[in-house]
């Protein structure tokens, strides 16, 4: 599973990919701080919906 995370705190994406790494632990994510970010990494990825 390939998730994105986006979001322009860092407390946010730092809390929601804590989360996601308990239930998810083999799950590849990465994050966005953003919306240019966002866009770069959302085009060089094949992403899960």
């Amino acid at each position: 599973m390939k998730i994105l995370i986006a979001d322009d705190h860092a407390i946010v994406r730092s809390g929601l990919i804590q989360l996601l790494r308990e239930e998810y632990p083999f799950a590849i994510i990465e994050e966005a701080g953003d919306a240019e970010e966002l866009v770069n990494k959302a085009m060089q990825k094949k992403w899960d919906k």
